[in-house]
């Protein structure tokens, strides 16, 4: 009898026990599909907010409390930094730096009910559409005043630094490039993240600040000379870029034809004026509109400049590369697209909202300068191949996705 009970007893426990396992491996299972499920949240809230961001780049706004509903009773919030158009890193959720040019998500999902939760944390990266340097040439950079430039710089040729320049990021890109040397003869201050690459020598590399790499000899594409044959379509082969060259029978169909070389005062009108014999202006433009030279000619800006206006110099009416300049004498102010298949020059405080493109040869000298480039430009005709509509926005790559 006593033995029965021992056994009895001895089989309660272990039917006790196995229930007790059975009802841990139920709760471990709900616990299991309920973070699944919380995760699965996350991820939903992610996924509408690159929606939301593909729609407007601007987008910041975030979601709070959207319902999914089903089984697990599930539900997402997204906050959202978004810094794609800042020039400095501003602070994310939990203090988290978003550096300029990247867009923080935070997603939180819940399930059952808000009983289990978890976290999805993305950083967004913007990769604008077509051409992305504010400064470019086929030839020699040279910086001859102290100045700051928002964006990326890179040349075909020498890079030359004779006062102390800031390079600033905007959409994550400020990098300095060069295919040839890279000359620093005081400060250089580089943005968080960004590079400076010389696929030649680096001489004054000391005085370079706060660069993520300082590389000399370079052999990455980064620093791969742009394709300057003057081809009017965007077809390079891997690892190279070709320099922006306008369709002119594009650029120049319905220009105002004009004969003299003289700016006598007609309002641009919005439209595209056309001076095959080069242009001096004595005086500033009137009304907005695009300014193209010709024929190796040269448009000079002797005049103070505050304004809205593209200006593009070529070689031919053909679009061949060659010579001709842009030339600003006075203080400038300017908001739109240089272009010129010679040399860009400043000789006064110089300030662009834009790009400067410096073609051929040529040399690019920025003096004095403030240049920030802008993905969101006025539509430039004859440049549809590079810059699209001029609308901007681009892609979006995903630089990190961690579940937390």
């Amino acid at each position: 009898m006593l033995i029965q009970l021992r056994q009895e007893r001895g089989l309660l426990v272990f039917l006790v026990a196995v229930v007790a396992i059975g009802a841990r491996h139920s709760r471990m299972i709900q616990a299991n599909l309920g973070s699944v499920a919380a995760v699965q949240s996350a991820e939903a809230g992610i996924h509408a907010a690159l929606n939301q961001i593909a729609a407007d780049s601007g987008w910041s706004a975030g979601f709070t409390d959207v319902a999914l509903g089903g089984e697990q009773d599930q539900d997402y919030s997204v906050q959202v930094t978004n810094n794609s158009g800042g020039a400095t890193a501003i602070n994310g959720p939990g203090g988290v730096s978003v550096p300029p040019g990247m867009i923080y998500l935070l997603s939180t999902g819940t399930s059952q009910a808000g009983v289990y939760s978890r976290q999805v944390a993305v950083f967004l990266e913007g990769q604008p559409d077509g051409y992305t340097y504010t400064i470019s040439s086929g030839g020699t950079v040279e910086m001859g005043a102290a100045g700051v430039v928002y964006g990326t710089v890179k040349s075909n040729g020498d890079l030359v630094l004779n006062a102390r320049v800031s390079i600033e990021p905007i959409d994550g890109q400020g990098h300095l490039l060069t295919s040839g040397n890279l000359t620093v003869q005081a400060q250089l201050d580089m943005g968080p993240g960004q590079d400076v690459r010389a696929r030649g020598s680096i001489t004054g590399q000391n005085k370079i600040k706060d660069a993520a790499q300082v590389v000399a000899n370079d052999t990455t594409a980064a620093t791969e000379p742009f394709i300057a044959d003057g081809r009017l379509t965007n077809d390079p082969p891997a690892g190279r870029e070709v320099m922006p060259n306008p369709d002119p029978s594009t650029l120049l169909s319905g220009a105002v034809t004009h004969t003299g070389t003289l700016y006598d005062g007609t309002n641009l009108d919005g439209k595209v004026h056309y001076y095959p014999n080069g242009v001096t202006f004595k005086n500033p433009p009137v009304g907005t509109g695009t300014i193209v030279v010709g024929n190796a000619n040269s448009a000079i800006f002797d005049t103070v400049l505050n304004h809205k206006l593209n200006i593009v110099v070529l070689d031919g009416q053909n679009g061949t590369v060659g010579g001709g300049r842009v030339q600003f004498n006075r203080a400038t102010t300017l908001e739109g697209l240089v272009f010129c298949h010679g040399s860009i020059s400043s000789k006064a405080a110089f300030t662009l909202v834009g790009r400067a493109i410096a073609y051929g040869d040529g040399e690019f000298v920025h003096s004095g300068a403030r240049i920030t480039s802008t993905l969101k430009q006025e539509p430039v005709p004859g440049f549809e191949a590079f810059f699209g509509g001029g609308a901007g926005g681009g892609t979006l790559n995903v630089a990190s996705w961690q579940r937390l």
